[in-house]
């Protein structure tokens, strides 16, 4: 009898280290899944950034080619007119 109370008592002792290693573990998950939230947020947060920093190298590209197209443009036309108001033979200039 005294056998079967010590038994008793050492299931019921492993039971509560059970149950304290239970609610240990519950309380490392919901830890754990507030870390993955956080995560989780941070990953799209930094994603809508990527986004939106895509969108503005793709807007300055096209503004740069858009510009680098104006500064051919302005290009021709001076080199046209240093090749239009050069002097002739008698000294005149056309315009």
């Amino acid at each position: 009898m005294l056998l079967l109370y010590f038994c008793r008592e050492e299931l019921l002792l492993l039971r509560e280290e059970a149950d304290k290693k239970i609610s240990e573990l519950e309380g490392r998950c919901q830890e754990l899944q507030a870390v993955i939230q956080q995560v989780s947020e941070d990953f799209q947060m930094s994603q809508n950034m990527v986004s939106s920093l895509e969108k503005s190298l793709h807007d300055l590209q096209a503004e740069n080619e858009s510009l680098k197209l104006q500064q051919q443009k302005v290009r021709r036309k001076v080199a046209e007119v240093i090749n239009h108001s050069e002097p002739d033979i008698h000294g005149v200039q056309f315009h």
